[in-house]
């Protein structure tokens, strides 16, 4: 066997190895896209389940412009992150694996030749057209981790937005209790 084809081989196993990296990639951020979204989810529960009418009556009352603002600047944030969390994991075309179908395809027109003809070259052309595969695979798979990693961080930065904020309207209003 020659060099060349040694080479082709095993960057033929080295792109079916890429992909499976793209893909554990893929559910990684999948997962993590679910995880900010519950602790979005859990946030906005809060908000509202320990919420009180009379908090926002007083609130209305005798708070601020700002501590409204605040107050809905954080269900918008939110919000906002949980919609960045479901472009994460919403379902869409991803890139599959070579199907069987192709391989055979690739494997049919080589059998249909004569013995003799199987040299080499033949067997770097096979080689060739499925690195051809596995890169267009590998280059979708990669597109879609980098869009779904780059809406995941738009995710983070609205939940630590959404925490940061709600952070400071309980200080607000624990200084609002103490000056009352």
């Amino acid at each position: 066997m020659s060099f060349r084809l040694d080479m082709l081989k095993e960057t033929v196993a080295w792109a079916e190895k890429l992909e499976d990296y793209g893909t554990k990639a893929t559910i990684r951020l999948d997962d993590k896209a679910q995880q900010t979204g519950g602790i979005a989810g859990l946030f906005l529960a809060a908000a509202f389940g320990f919420s009180k009418p009379e908090t926002f009556l007083a609130l209305g009352k005798k708070g601020s412009l700002w501590a409204w603002s605040v107050l809905f600047a954080i269900i918008a944030v939110l919000l906002v992150c949980l919609g960045c969390c479901l472009s994460v994991t919403w379902l869409r075309s991803t890139p599959m694996p070579i199907g069987l179908n192709v391989l055979q395809g690739l494997m049919n027109d080589l059998l249909e030749q004569d013995e003799a003809r199987l040299d080499d070259t033949a067997q770097e052309n096979y080689f060739q057209d499925r690195l051809r595969l596995w890169g267009i695979i590998v280059d979708d798979r990669l597109r879609l981790n980098k869009d779904k990693a780059r809406r995941l961080f738009a995710a983070q930065c609205c939940l630590a937005t959404g925490m940061l904020l709600a952070g400071l309207l309980l200080c607000f209003a624990i200084v609002f209790r103490l000056h009352r």
